[in-house]
């Protein structure tokens, strides 16, 4: 049985009516949102299809996995170097796909060079993972180049990131990122963000190693 609450006055109730409502009858009352997290948290609707050895001009002994979120079909990308012990805090950063600067070096973002300082910086470490997820809508990016740099990851983006280091065996990371903030919901699937580096330092950490093989 499905019904609508009403207010008083005759208005659909809203969730600020219905949390009231709740409490004065002893209701339980759950939201939309979160059937959603507790299905994120609790299930898991990526798949991994194909592990293969990449060697690349930021080292040799990287693995590319490729995982299916099968809800929506996207496919993602793990690059892993080294072996990664779960009980060791492991280096990751969470790459998140612009075409226009990861492949053709736009220079309205700086994505490609992040991108090339984290494989560096895993590289210099001998351990970790570069997740990269595939979530930008190119259409939208071509017509506006000097718009959003960047896709608006949701709850449900941060659940598919989430779910493929859970399936990598993490449980304790180091992350590159500027927006540590953003990535507490990490901890809903058994993931501890022990330590953060900045972008910044990444970087830099990657100018430094060019500058030692020059």
């Amino acid at each position: 049985v499905i019904c609508e609450i009403m207010n008083a006055d005759g208005s659909m109730a809203r969730v600020d009516d219905l949390r009231e409502f709740a409490k004065r009858h002893n209701i339980k009352m759950g939201t939309i949102e979160d059937l959603i997290k507790y299905r994120l948290e609790n299930e898991s609707f990526v798949e991994e299809r194909v592990q293969t050895k990449l060697d690349s001009q930021f080292g040799e002994g990287f693995q590319a996995r490729l995982f299916v979120n099968r809800l929506d079909g996207r496919q993602h990308i793990a690059i892993v170097k080294g072996e990664l012990d779960p009980a060791q805090p492991t280096l990751v950063r969470v790459h998140v796909e612009d075409v226009m600067g990861d492949v053709f070096a736009s220079q309205s973002t700086p994505s490609r060079m992040q991108l090339q300082a984290a494989l560096t910086a895993i590289n210099a470490v001998g351990r970790g993972v570069l997740l990269y997820l595939r979530l930008e809508n190119v259409e939208r990016r071509l017509l506006d180049p000097q718009g959003e740099r960047r896709h608006k990851m949701d709850e449900r983006d941060y659940g598919v990131g989430a779910q493929i280091l859970r399936a990598l065996g993490l449980h304790k990371i180091v992350l590159i990122t500027n927006h540590a903030t953003k990535r507490v919901g990490l901890k809903a699937f058994g993931i501890e963000i022990v330590d953060t580096i900045a972008m910044a330092a990444a970087e830099q950490g990657a100018q430094d190693a060019d500058d030692a093989q020059v």
